[in-house]
Formats: C-alpha cells, sequence, structure tokens
C-alpha cells in the first residue's frame, strides 16, 4: 500500500468568510490529534489566489487510502467535522489521489 494525498479546496464566495487563522491555528492541530495515531503522516496549508475560485487548499498525507478511510470513519472523526462551522460555511471540494511521480 502507498500513501495517500488528500486535498481538500475551500470554494471562495462573496457570502462568505474563511477564518484562516482559526483553521491554521486550531483546526489543524485538532485534526492531527485526531488522525494521527489513525495513519495522517503530514499536513500542508496553503493560501490560493481569489481568482482561482478557492481561497485555500489543504493537502493531507495518509499511511494509505484504507488508513484514512478508517480515519474518517471512526467516531472520533466527529470533532474535526463538526468543526467546520468554526471556520467557513461552504462545502469543500476533497480529492483523493496517489502520488505517481515528483521531480
Amino acid at each position: 500500500m502507498s500513501q495517500v494525498l488528500i486535498t481538500i479546496l475551500y470554494p471562495s464566495s462573496k457570502t462568505s468568510e474563511f477564518n484562516i487563522d482559526y483553521y491554521k491555528n486550531k483546526h489543524m492541530p485538532t485534526v492531527a490529534n485526531v488522525w494521527g495515531p489513525m495513519g495522517l503522516k503530514k499536513w500542508t496549508l496553503y493560501t490560493l489566489n481569489k481568482e482561482t475560485g478557492y481561497v485555500a487548499k489543504c493537502v493531507l498525507v495518509f499511511s494509505s487510502e484504507e488508513a484514512f478511510n478508517k480515519a474518517v470513519a471512526s467516531e472520533d472523526s466527529r470533532e474535526v467535522m463538526a468543526d467546520m462551522k468554526n471556520y467557513c460555511d461552504v462545502q469543500p471540494v476533497i480529492l483523493v489521489g496517489k502520488e505517481e511521480a515528483s521531480g
């Protein structure tokens, strides 16, 4: 099994705000604490140019797709999901994939 990358894209909206400070200082430490023991190896947060249609992107690296699926389905995952209301009010786009090559 190879590691899996979860890319979460947060759409920009004229009617909503994305609280980047809350996301990086409160939400992501919670994610790391809850999902770290379940296979989360690393996370990286990016801010994006609003002209892309997105304000932020987060990439989660899990040890495997199975580990990611177990983490999301876990009882402890409710805390992670319920926290979303504290930093945004838009539905993120979630992409799951594996690295094929790099340079």
